[in-house]
This record gives C-alpha cells, sequence and structure tokens, in this order.
C-alpha cells in the first residue's frame, strides 16, 4: 500500500545518505594519499565494501550516481562558494549566541564589515546573485536597525576613532537625548562629545595607541574602558558606559526558559503564570546578586524590576 511504498521509499534515501557519508570519507581521505588515515576511517571504508555488496542493483546505480556528485570538481567549487558566503554571517549568530555573548556596538561593526563583504566581488559566485543575497541583507538589517545601535558603536572602543557620517552622527544625538537627564543634561553631552572627538583625532587625554589604545588597555571591558578613559567628561561617560555595556545576545532568554521549564515542572503544573515569573526572577536575582556588584558587562538586568536592592543597615 501506501504506508509501504513510503517506508521503502524512506529505507532507500538512508540507505543513500549512509553511502554518500561513507563516500565523502573515502574522498576526503583520497586527497591526502601520503598520509594514511586513522583507524576509525578504514574500519568505516571497509564496512561500507561490504554493505554496499549486499544492496540491489538500484540502490548500487543510485548510489554511483551519489558518488559522480560527491566527486566532482564543480561540486567542490559549489560548496567552497557556500563557505565564503555564509561564513562570516555564521560568525555574526555565533558571537550572539554564546553566555557571554556580544556588546550592540561590536555586533553593529561586524554587521558593517559583513555589509562591506558582500558588496565586493566574490571569486565562483554569480554577480546577480550576490546582489541578490546583498538586497536581502540590507532589507533586513534596515528592518531590525535602530538608532542605539549606531550610538553603541559610535563609543565602542574599537571603532570610536573612525569617521562617522551625517546620518551616523545625528542618530547618536537622537540616542544622547534620549538618555539626557537633570544630572545629566543633553547640551552637556554635546558639547563634551565635541571635546572627545578632538581628543582622538589629536590623541590628547592618553587616547593614543601607547595608553588607551594600548594592548593592555584593549583587554578590558568596554564599559570599564569607557569608565577610565572617558573620565574627562563625566556626562558623556555615564551615558556611553551604559550604551556599551548592552549585550546582544539570546542565551540570557533562552536560560529564563530552562528556568521556567524546571519551576513549572510536571509536579509543579498548578502554578499560575504570574507565580512562575515571580519564582524565575526570585532565583534569577540570587544568581545575578552578586555580578550586579561588580557591574560585569554581560550580567545585565533586562527588567527594572530585576535589579536587587541592597537592604538597609541595621541600626
Amino acid at each position: 500500500g501506501a504506508a509501504g511504498g513510503a517506508a521503502a521509499r524512506r529505507a532507500r534515501a538512508r540507505a543513500l545518505l549512509r553511502h554518500a557519508l561513507c563516500l565523502q570519507d573515502s574522498h576526503d581521505h583520497s586527497l591526502s594519499e601520503r598520509a594514511p588515515g586513522p583507524r576509525a576511517a578504514r574500519d568505516r571504508r571497509r564496512v561500507h565494501v561490504a554493505w554496499l555488496a549486499k544492496q540491489t542493483r538500484e540502490i548500487k546505480e543510485k548510489g554511483a550516481a551519489v558518488k559522480r556528485i560527491i566527486r566532482d570538481e564543480d561540486n567542490t567549487q559549489t560548496v567552497k562558494v557556500c563557505i565564503s558566503v555564509l561564513e562570516p554571517a555564521v560568525r555574526l549568530l555565533r558571537m550572539t549566541d554564546t553566555k557571554l555573548g556580544a556588546t550592540l556596538g561590536k555586533v553593529y561593526g561586524y554587521m558593517l564589515m559583513l555589509d562591506e563583504h558582500l558588496r565586493e566581488d566574490i571569486d565562483g559566485l554569480n554577480d546577480g546573485m550576490r546582489q541578490k543575497i546583498h538586497a536581502m541583507f540590507m532589507a533586513r538589517w534596515e528592518y531590525f536597525h535602530v538608532p542605539a545601535m549606531t550610538a553603541a558603536y559610535r563609543f565602542e572602543p574599537e571603532y570610536c576613532r573612525r569617521d562617522f557620517d551625517a546620518k551616523e552622527k545625528v542618530e547618536v544625538n537622537k540616542v544622547l537625548k534620549q538618555m539626557a537627564t537633570a544630572e545629566h543634561p543633553y547640551a552637556a553631552m554635546l558639547s563634551q562629545l565635541a571635546d572627545y572627538v578632538e581628543a582622538l583625532s589629536i590623541g590628547s587625554h592618553d587616547l593614543n595607541n601607547e595608553v588607551a589604545f594600548s594592548p593592555a588597555a584593549r583587554k578590558l571591558a568596554s564599559y570599564k574602558w569607557a569608565d577610565v578613559f572617558m573620565a574627562p567628561w563625566p556626562d558623556l561617560c555615564w551615558a556611553a558606559k551604559r550604551l556599551v555595556a548592552m549585550t546582544c545576545s539570546a542565551s540570557g532568554c533562552e536560560d529564563s526558559w530552562s528556568v521556567e521549564a524546571w519551576i513549572h515542572s510536571k509536579k509543579r503544573n498548578r502554578l499560575g503564570q504570574k507565580t512562575v515569573e515571580r519564582l524565575v526572577r526570585a532565583h534569577t536575582n540570587l544568581l545575578l546578586e552578586d555580578a550586579l556588584e561588580n557591574w560585569e558587562s554581560h550580567v545585565l538586568p533586562w527588567e527594572v524590576e530585576m535589579v536587587v536592592e541592597e537592604p538597609d543597615d541595621e541600626e
């Protein structure tokens, strides 16, 4: 029947996949014939030869077709082109998928590098296809972009000495205006920003390669760097520390979901959603308390309610 035919097709597909994997092992080994392959690879090839001898004629013919595809030079070139296009994007995803995560300014800088990569010719890739990929990238970028990204990039130590165009300067000013308070007025921030940019250009206030941009200083977290080397401009420093400390990672959310699943288990499935959320916050606060005291850049509260307040001193 239909179910039996589907099962047979799945079995043939699994057989072809196994055959392809074994052929790929053989092909990889043949690329370096002088160096003998590891024993595990040789054993896998022997098992494959014995397995293939027992298969039907149809499987053998399809296996031969798979073998031709794998060993074809055009296929190898296609794989290389795919890697050259996708590798920078994968690196960016890896930056935002770790426990420490990446700061918003660094992610913005890497996105600009990825934009430049896709604007240039890529060996083996049709120019029309490259333009389509770049257009898709820019459409996503325009959709997700917010001025806070530009502002974080502006004060990131790795990029702060670069030239910024008029649009980027407007976005930075917009963010500073939104962040301004009575203690840190917007006018003071703009005035100090002008002095800070001038100091960067002439290397004054230790903003030079020997001090602020030395190998030792580059090892500092971005918010620590701003706290040390932007101290002459206190209002601007206050805003910069908050901008460069913003992380861009989904790991924090995934951790919270894991904690929620642990709390709202089968044994405790009668808990209401509000109760579960409060328990998650209480659990997370216990873990974040020490880190928040030291203001670690990779541990930031994502809600005001998450901040742990110090208890009053007992008299």
